[in-house]
């Protein structure tokens, strides 16, 4: 066993770790075991005082699972690609003329448009403005459990087409040929761990649900967002330096807050952790009524 302390950081979801010090190497195997268990449980772990290069995160977070290669070359770290770099100097204006940064446009979880999207989001913070820039988690087990029964019926049903973010216009050609494919998920999703179920969405990849319209499918994540999305679900993180923090893809959205001075900076390193193909299992279904 351990000696790392873990700490709930909301009701919602969230735990802290510390004890960990990830420079010094990859833990050993009944760590790893300990800290995914854990990550299944409370869906966002923050390993506090960390220090580690592109290449030293891609060593030691593959003992957590396969690395995922992301969809988006221009943000990849020109030495180590399998780590994405999120500065707020790329942002771009979307069509609209609005500021479009990834994580930044919606609530969503991340490359729901791969057939074997991502288990696990790693984000570290290498570089912070003075004050804003946090991110925001939301817990979709609670989610879905919060939904009238007819309503989970409803969406345990829906399939969405999933391709590349409609808001972001400087998308290499190369990027659209090899991930441009769309993907057909599970509106709500069992978790291979937990065997709970939870909704499971990306907006702005959303095409559209089978059998709807683009229009009526857009409206309707609208309107179900507007549902679920509510502050006793959500844990929003004010990033320290050296905060590394792993969110679970599979039961939990997050979305950054686009409410810092640019000119100060604000930089993460991303990498992903492959997860396995989505999928809704009715029998492990629970009563929540």
């Amino acid at each position: 066993m351990s000696d790392f302390q873990v700490t709930p950081l909301s009701p919602a979801l969230g735990a802290s770790i510390t004890g960990v010090d990830l420079a010094a190497g990859a833990p050993d195997a009944s760590v790893i075991a300990q800290l995914d268990a854990l990550l299944a449980r409370h869906l966002v772990l923050v390993i506090r005082d960390q220090s580690l290069a592109p290449q030293a995160m891609v060593r030691v977070l593959s003992a957590f699972g396969p690395i995922m290669r992301q969809h988006y070359s221009r943000y990849l770290a020109p030495d180590c690609p399998d780590v994405g770099i999120l500065s707020s100097a790329d942002a771009e204006r979307g069509a609209d003329g609005r500021r479009v940064q990834l994580g930044v446009s919606c609530w969503h979880t991340d490359h729901i448009n791969h057939e074997l999207p991502p288990k696990c989001t790693v984000l570290h913070a290498v570089k912070l403005p003075r004050s804003g820039g946090d991110t925001s988690f939301a817990n979709m087990r609670l989610a879905y459990r919060r939904l009238p029964a007819a309503m989970r019926e409803r969406v345990e049903r829906m399939r969405s087409v999933s391709g590349l973010d409609r808001e972001l216009v400087s998308v290499r050609q190369a990027d659209r040929e090899r991930h441009g494919t769309p993907s057909v998920h599970p509106l709500v999703r069992t978790h291979p761990v937990t065997g709970e179920p939870a909704l499971y969405f990306h907006p702005s990849k959303l095409d559209h649900f089978e059998g709807m319209s683009r229009e009526d499918s857009i409206a309707f994540i609208t309107e179900l967002q507007e549902q679920v999305l509510v502050p006793e679900l959500i844990y929003r993180h004010r990033w320290q330096l050296g905060d590394l923090l792993l969110c679970d893809n599979r039961a939990c959205v997050h979305r950054a807050h686009d409410d810092y001075d640019h000119d100060e900076g604000r930089v993460m390193y991303r990498l992903l952790i492959q997860g396995d193909r989505p999928y809704f299992r009715p029998a492990a279904r629970l009563n929540f009524d």
